[in-house]
């Protein structure tokens, strides 16, 4: 900054560089996200086995559906029939 003689000096405007960052954070997300949830998952069924998950990719290894059920969820659901479905649809 002290370069181009102050802020009012600089080739771009603050909402270029707060896009920018979040392109950035949300490209770095799409790779760290995914292998982040699949670390915790293992993790989680290492600590006990009536952890269950399963993962579905797409043709390009993105996530496409996830389900994971804990040891109290599956009692609650033999218990009440419950069941907790979220659907994100995303482009």
């Amino acid at each position: 900054m002290c370069d181009v003689g102050g802020f009012d000096n600089l080739p771009f405007m603050e909402c270029d560089v707060r896009n920018y960052i979040g392109r950035q954070r949300r490209a770095l997300g799409k790779d760290g996200d995914g292998q982040a949830l699949m670390s915790h998952f293992s993790h989680m069924r290492q600590m006990n086995n009536d952890f269950f998950y399963e993962i579905d990719f797409d043709e390009k290894k993105k996530i496409s559906n996830v389900f994971w059920a804990d040891a109290r969820s599956r009692a609650a659901c033999e218990e009440f029939g419950d069941v907790v479905s979220f659907d994100n649809i995303s482009n």
